[in-house]
């Protein structure tokens, strides 16, 4: 989804937009990282993708508000106040900045959700300013935000940098829906042939 949003964000079109808007909440819908690239796509006046985004988002939780008598979040709550031997490197940083500091368990949280939200807020705040002008490929900017993800995860698992190779491939070789096109014509034709 991540990157079918970024592929369709690559056109102004407004059918476009809207499905960059759809494909952003489906990932988010499935890993809740994926909001944090709406820095990465947004336009200026870019109301279709917004509204699209968070409708979808909406529609998608609408069961567990109803089904769950309000509890949406489920487990995240508890989730992101695990201490983990296998967290992302500013949780260990901060934990390893405790044993000189000495704080509480409590006192330790707060202070990794104070380091994680300021860390989110200036990342997306900076690739919102880098993107409006065009400093920076989406591509990058999809990159820099999901690595940002992974580093104040309270978990962090191997598999999980796979999130970072189709930006890292993307990077080396741009994305355009004319390869893709190109390779079903081909694989199409061979097929027949």
């Amino acid at each position: 989804f991540l990157v079918l949003s970024i592929l369709c964000a690559t056109y102004t079109s407004t059918r476009m937009r809207i499905l960059t808007g759809f494909f952003i909440a489906m990932a988010t819908l499935t890993r809740l990282y994926p909001i944090l690239l709406l820095p990465v796509v947004l336009r200026r006046r870019d109301w279709p993708l917004l509204l699209t985004c968070l409708t979808t988002i909406f529609l998608g939780y609408l069961p567990f508000i109803i089904l769950g008598h309000g509890q949406v979040f489920g487990f995240f709550l508890t989730y992101i106040k695990e201490q983990g031997r296998n967290a992302g490197i500013i949780q260990k940083d901060i934990r390893s900045l405790n044993a000189h500091l000495g704080l509480s368990r409590s006192a330790l949280i707060h202070l990794e959700y104070a380091i994680d939200l300021l860390l989110v807020a200036t990342g997306s705040l900076l690739v919102l300013l880098l993107r409006q002008r065009e400093r920076i490929s989406m591509e990058m900017a999809t990159l820099l935000l999901t690595s940002t993800a992974l580093a104040i995860s309270s978990h962090l698992f191997p598999w999980y940098a796979t999130a970072l190779l189709p930006w890292i491939a993307v990077l080396i070789a741009p994305l355009e829906i004319r390869s893709f096109v190109n390779l079903y014509r081909k694989l199409f034709r061979t097929r027949r042939g």
